[in-house]
């Protein structure tokens, strides 16, 4: 079976494109369909950091829970508050 690299395949990422998701008539959501490396590269180093407990040990629920969190942050418009 012959290898088939990416740039054969004629792909490009469309680097500036997001798409809106109707809530309701007054909310609508922004996604980003592309992140660039930097930018994922800045949501894993958030990740980690974010999951170190008071005794330097990593938490798999923070892990989990910053995960979810930084992955809506860099993705959509959403923000939450502490309340």
């Amino acid at each position: 079976m012959a290898q088939i690299t990416y740039t054969k395949l004629g792909l490009k990422p469309e680097l500036h494109t997001t798409k809106t998701v109707e809530v309701s008539p007054q909310v609508s959501i922004e996604v980003k369909q592309f992140l660039p490396l930097e930018t994922k590269l800045d949501v894993l180093s958030n990740i980690i950091n974010k999951s170190v407990d008071d005794r330097g040990f990593y938490n798999t629920a923070r892990i989990d829970f910053n995960l979810r969190m930084e992955l809506i942050y860099a993705y959509t418009n959403i923000k939450f508050t502490e309340k």
